[in-house]
């Protein structure tokens, strides 16, 4: 009898507990938290930056699903907004065993950029000039025409006139740059030198420059178009 009994009950379990079949939940279910940290923080040795630290620091998980594999199979949609409102979706799979006290990343995350603005998709917008990211494809570009120059002498970023950005495999910055000449430093100075250091004593130029940033990549600029006048 208690064979019976046994059997049934074992037969009711193993009809609710779909092995293989994919649940769709709310994303707003405090059980995905903890998979969405793992997935936003991972690093190993082919990813040293975190999506956190490509995409930006704030995310929310907009769609969630379960497997029950060897273990619970969390399957996350996550949506990345960085400092510029640059928004980025990335699929990932976070794989959990409890009985092992383990969870971690499951496979490669499938990342792909939303633009915020769907009436100028493909366009470029503009955007804050004095903004890090701005900054920092300014630097590059003025150091990459540093590189390309035969002047011994090197250029100082002044100010960045005006920004634009267009979302594409990565991000396109369109800047107008202040750029000035410096005689007291060489191009072979050491890095990191700015106008204090290299004070500007030569006519200012107007520099229009088109970089290319992709977090992801090494190196991650690449100055695609110059013209300085």
């Amino acid at each position: 009898m208690n064979l019976i009994i046994f059997s049934v009950m074992f037969g009711l379990v193993s009809c609710q507990i779909k092995t293989g079949g994919v649940l769709k939940k709310e994303p707003t279910d405090p059980i995905f938290q903890k998979p969405a940290l793992v997935a936003a923080t991972h690093t190993d040795s082919q990813n040293s930056v975190s999506l956190s630290a490509r995409y930006g620091q704030k995310y929310e998980i907009v769609a969630a699903s379960t497997q029950v594999v060897s273990g619970t199979m969390y399957r996350l949609t996550l949506k990345f907004t960085n400092a510029d409102n640059n928004v980025t979706l990335c699929d990932v799979a976070v794989l959990e065993k409890l009985w092992m006290d383990y969870i971690d990343l499951s496979g490669t995350p499938e990342c792909r950029a939303e633009n915020p603005n769907p009436q100028v998709l493909g366009g470029y917008r503009n955007v804050d000039s004095t903004s890090p990211a701005v900054q920092a494809a300014a630097t590059f570009a003025v150091d990459a025409i540093n590189k390309r120059s035969n002047s011994m002498y090197r250029n100082m970023l002044i100010e960045v006139v005006s920004a634009q950005q267009q979302v594409v495999a990565g991000t396109n910055y369109k800047l107008v740059l202040s750029v000035g000449g410096s005689s007291s430093c060489r191009q072979n100075s050491p890095k990191g030198l700015t106008l204090q250091n290299c004070p500007v004593d030569q006519h200012k130029q107007r520099c229009e420059v088109l970089v290319w940033d992709q977090p992801w990549r090494t190196p991650r600029y690449e100055l695609t178009n110059f013209k300085c006048q």
